[in-house]
């Protein structure tokens, strides 16, 4: 029984390097992490909930994404102010593409 839940245990940190936690969100992305807050509230990006601490908690594909969409930006100004996420979880596979400005 025990090593059962060590295995699940294990499995469900591995899901967690998947994500960021917001210090390390806003310093990839090169934002603040109000600012990542604001983007969480309006649902321009999604956060999850760390299943202890309740903390936010990025995927980082989604940001990979967010980051690409905001070179996009910086090299064509004619794009500026919009987001481009995929839609649903990240890792399904939807491709989906929904347009927000921030």
């Amino acid at each position: 029984m025990f090593n059962i839940l060590l295995l699940l245990k294990r499995l469900r940190m591995e899901k967690l390097k998947d994500y960021m936690t917001i210090r390390e969100a806003a310093d990839f992305l090169g934002v603040s992490p109000d600012t990542l807050r604001r983007w969480d509230r309006s649902g321009k990006v999604k956060a999850i909930r760390h299943p202890v601490n309740r903390y936010r908690l990025y995927h980082k594909d989604e940001l990979r994404e967010v980051l690409r969409n905001l070179q996009e930006q910086v090299e064509n100004p004619s794009k500026r102010g919009e987001v481009h996420l995929s839609g649903g979880t990240p890792g399904q596979g939807n491709k989906q593409k929904v347009s927000q400005k921030i």
